[in-house]
Formats: structure tokens, sequence, C-alpha cells
């Protein structure tokens, strides 16, 4: 209960204020729809952005297993609840404009190493054109062995240049039960300079391919692959 009149009158069921009963009343409600309508015309060329500053979020979130294709492709599947076990503190929630929400969860797993995604599909309202746009965020999340991935766990079975291409083609093999991460790959020639391949997860028991686009006249003689506890390098046949 407040001292001065009231702006609003009371809601006969539920929650909140209903219509506004004072010229303050009349003054919020008309300032808050012009904010909306001002916010529509300046970011209606952005969804994405007006529904971070009008429109509140409906957030579901699934744990789910994947596989990572030789060509670096993730596909999703459903999780091994027999090997991996994930609780999530709130499966789905809103998200007020402007506003964030923080979500736990645990994971524990019978056998190292292991790794799964939670899903995370965002909602809001239906855009002026009838569209509903729904966004799909994974959240991957590793679980290491205690021992890491070794140097010698690791074979390169090819290094070659597509001329007409002009790609670069890395084969990677991990002959372990370890899981271990490339953190930084790249090719390089004499006198030319160093072309970036990315970081990317290396699964046990299975093989990566990995292309680089390779721009200049010289010819890439050089792969150099950087992990946690160890460097690969590798020189490309006929390229001495």
């Amino acid at each position: 209960m407040s001292d001065g009149p009231e702006w609003f009158a009371p809601k006969r069921y539920g929650y909140g204020s209903g219509l506004p009963i004072s010229w303050q009343g009349w003054v919020v409600t008309l300032g808050y729809a012009a904010v909306l309508i001002g916010a529509s015309l300046l970011l209606s060329a952005n969804p994405l952005q007006l529904f971070a500053v009008i429109i509140p979020l409906t957030v579901v979130l699934e744990p789910r297993g994947f596989h990572v294709e030789p060509s670096g492709e993730l596909i999703e599947e459903p999780l091994d609840t027999t090997r991996v076990q994930v609780k999530i503190s709130a499966m789905s929630f809103r998200i007020p404009p402007r506003e964030t929400y923080t979500v736990f969860y645990e994971a524990t797993t019978k056998a190292f190493p292991a790794w799964f995604l939670i899903s995370s599909t965002l909602t809001g309202a239906r855009t002026q054109t009838g569209l509903n746009i729904r966004i799909e965020l994974p959240h991957v999340v590793y679980m290491l062995q205690p021992q890491p991935l070794r140097r010698a766990d690791v074979a390169v079975h090819a290094f070659e240049f597509d001329t007409v291409a002009k790609r670069v083609r890395v084969e990677l093999e991990n002959t372990s039960a370890a899981l271990g991460r490339v953190l930084s790959s790249e090719v390089s020639a004499s006198g030319a300079k160093t072309i970036p391949g990315g970081a990317f997860p290396l699964f046990p028991h299975s093989r990566r391919t990995l292309e680089i686009p390779w721009s200049g006249d010289a010819t890439p003689e050089k792969l150099v692959l950087r992990f946690a506890n160890f460097t690969v390098e590798e020189r490309r046949k006929g390229a001495d």
C-alpha cells in the first residue's frame, strides 16, 4: 500500500496492475508504448536486437549426445544415459529483456573421456511478417581422461596440396583411447606468410580431415599442429 494516489487499478485476479486510473499512470503507459514502437522501427531490420531490447525469450535446455564426422561436421544424437548422466538446474525458463539467467549443471560419467552438449533453444514473439524466429545454441562439454594425449598417439597420414583448387588437405588419426585437442594449426611456405587452419578436437580412435585454403604463388611446405603438451611438425613430401 502506498501513501499517495494510485496510478493503476489493482487486478481482480492474479498479479500486477490493471488499467491506468490517473494521469501519471497514463503517462507511464504511453511512454512505454512509445519506447516499444520506437524500438520496433529502429530495429525492424534486425529482429535479434529487437528481442534483446523488448521481447522476453523462452529457453528450453536439453542434454544431447553427438559425434563428429572426419570432415568436422557435428552430428547430434540422443544422449547415452547409460554412460553419461547430466543434471540441469532448470530445463526451461523465460529471460526478461536485458536480463540474465544462470543455469547450473552436473555431469557424471562411468568412463573417461566422455562428451555431450546442452542444446539451448531460444524463441520469442512472432515478427510483423508472422515469422517465428527460433535460435539453437549448443554448449559442448568435454570430460577428459587423467592422462593427456601423447605425441606418439597422433599420426599424420596425408599432407597434400591441390594446385588447381588451391587447398591444403591434411588427414590425422588419433590411435589412442584418449581425447585430445588441436589448439592451433597452420601451414606455411618458405618466405611466405603462415595460413592458420583453426582448432578442433581429436576424438579417440578416429580420423580427422582438415582443408585449408591457400593463397599465393609459393606452395605450402610445412604443417604445424599445436597440442597442450606437444607440437606436431610435418613437411610435405616433395617440398624439399
